[in-house]
């Protein structure tokens, strides 16, 4: 077999006096290919995230947080008999937008925690196939959710050479069983070992109440992704 995977974690951060606009990408995608399964997708995001602050009072600032998710390619569900599509670009997509408080404590560099009480969320799912997995009626090619959010980033050199970064987002929808929790967190860790190679652990934990994911016993439920 062969097996491919690429990551691209990119920053642009700008400050000046009061205000603040950080800005992340990551990109990834990878693939196995194997003599037996052929060719299968391992790995495919698109994340952009963008957050905009004006200093209210001490390590408190007023705040707009955008975010972006969705993936490149078409993603499918393998199984004995048959091979499911389950997503393709834009199939689901994320969009949202939040206004709120953003806390940055220490230096403002390693750990901040936004609260967004006023928080839009776009579901796009353009493929209308694919749309009542992720929520969506037949007719409906994007679904509005008003509700809060609240998102922890955590990006800390633990020791010498070794770097943790974790972003843990929380959406409660106001117009849709608010008590039912959307969790994503996204987790890394680094250790550099030598001037040319370092060596990680990636993972990305989803659970969304919308999204029905089928068990080898044809029952579709939501689910904890990992």
């Amino acid at each position: 077999s062969i097996a491919l995977n690429s990551y691209v974690n990119a920053h642009a951060n700008y400050a000046k006096g009061d205000m603040f606009w950080d800005n992340r990408a990551q990109l990834s995608y990878g693939f196995i290919q194997s003599f037996e399964d052929g060719y299968r997708k391992s790995d495919d995001k698109i994340i952009l995230d963008s957050k905009w602050g004006y200093k209210a009072v001490n390590k408190f600032y007023f705040s707009a947080n955008f975010n972006f998710r969705s993936q490149f390619s078409p993603g499918f569900e393998y199984k004995s008999d048959a091979t499911n599509k389950v997503s393709r670009f834009l199939a689901p997509a994320y969009l949202s937008l939040g206004l709120g408080i953003d806390f940055k404590p220490g230096n403002g560099k390693e750990f901040s925690l936004n609260f967004a009480p006023f928080t839009g969320n776009l579901v796009i799912v353009t493929d209308s196939l694919l749309r009542a997995k992720y929520g969506n009626k037949p007719e409906e090619a994007a679904r509005w959710e008003l509700g809060a959010q609240l998102k922890a980033t955590l990006n800390k050199d633990l020791f010498k050479n070794c770097k943790v970064m974790s972003t843990l987002t929380l959406f409660s929808d106001y117009l849709d069983k608010p008590q039912n929790i959307q969790v994503n967190w996204d987790f890394q860790i680094t250790y550099k070992l030598n001037k040319y190679l370092q060596t990680g652990l990636r993972t990305n934990l989803i659970y969304d109440d919308n999204i029905l994911i089928t068990n080898k016993d044809g029952n579709a439920a939501p689910r904890v992704q990992f």
